[in-house]
């Protein structure tokens, strides 16, 4: 039997580190040389250690200034939640763009220097609030200090029940169509899983009564062309962090052959959008027989070399 590392799913992309367009405008203030007129931000998800509580920290991914002069700007951020590059982008009214290289950088803190004729300042910031660092008690503004000003980026609190979970498959052949012969689903907390949630397998339809007959998985749908099915099972809510729940799949492997690799087997957690809201982005709900590179697995065929 073959055990396949879970596929991740792209759920991080924009979705934990969102809103690159976000703007936030600033008034304008009497006296000072230099002032800051708007920032656009991008958005980090944590939740707290308890999961009683959704985080979105937003974060500085452009900053427009207005300056007669060389400038020098201050970017301080929550430790937990981001890391900055050492090297930043400046550009112009025209259009000149600009490499900068941090005068100051340590944990939480950058210091560039933007210079004179140059209105926007581009830090690097990455969220480092990935799964399985993505609890954070009671993160930490961003902050903005130009010209000995303060600017304040946003944090939106909002109550939670968080939970978390991983996928895993274990796969074999049967009449030549890799199947799975167990699926797993383990609450990773810290709260309990939800009501709602699901497994979907899709199948070659060639083995869908091998599948069928050995699990509590039900036929949902077929392909347009018939040559692929999906079954699916309903996954028990309640599950506690560190519980499992698993489905096992008994099917007959004394009729295997050399698999045919024209389609790759999957099998999905899937739930609604609204579930999503207050779940972890582990990256481990899907798995499927495939190498590291995502290819399908080798037909075992010897290999001739010279």
């Amino acid at each position: 039997m073959l055990l396949a590392a879970p596929l991740g799913l792209s759920a991080f992309a924009f979705d934990s580190f969102s809103n690159p367009g976000a703007a936030l405008a600033l008034p304008e203030r009497s006296g000072t040389t230099a002032r800051i007129s708007s920032v656009a931000t991008v958005t980090a998800v944590a939740f707290s250690t308890d999961g009683l509580k959704r985080q979105e920290i937003d974060a500085p991914a452009e900053v427009r200034i207005e300056a007669a002069s060389e400038t020098q700007i201050v970017l301080r951020w929550d430790a937990r939640v981001f890391e900055a590059s050492e090297t930043a982008f400046s550009y112009s009214p025209s259009g000149e763009l600009r490499l900068l290289s941090a005068k100051k950088l340590e944990s939480g803190t950058a210091v560039f220097v933007v210079p004179a004729g140059h209105t926007t300042l581009m830090p690097q910031l990455r969220q480092t609030v990935n799964y399985p660092l993505d609890l954070v008690d009671d993160a930490e503004r961003c902050v903005i200090e130009l010209a000995g000003v303060l600017t304040n980026m946003e944090i939106r609190v909002t109550p939670a029940q968080t939970w978390g979970a991983e996928l895993l498959a274990g796969w074999a052949l049967a009449s030549g169509q890799y199947v799975p012969t167990f699926i797993e689903v383990r609450s990773v907390g810290p709260g309990p899983l939800p009501d709602g949630l699901a497994v979907e397998a899709n199948v070659s339809s060639v083995s869908v009564p091998d599948v069928v007959a050995g699990s509590e998985l039900l036929v949902q749908g077929t392909s347009v062309a018939g040559t692929r099915t999906m079954l699916s099972a309903p996954v028990p809510g309640g599950l506690l962090a560190s519980e499992s729940w698993k489905l096992d799949v008994a099917v007959d492997q004394s009729r295997n052959s050399v698999p045919t690799l024209d389609a790759v087997s999957w099998v999905n957690l899937v739930f609604a959008p609204e579930l999503g809201v207050d779940s972890r982005r582990t990256g481990k709900y899907s798995s499927a027989p495939v190498t590291p590179s995502l290819t399908a697995l080798s037909d075992f065929t010897e290999l001739v070399t010279a």
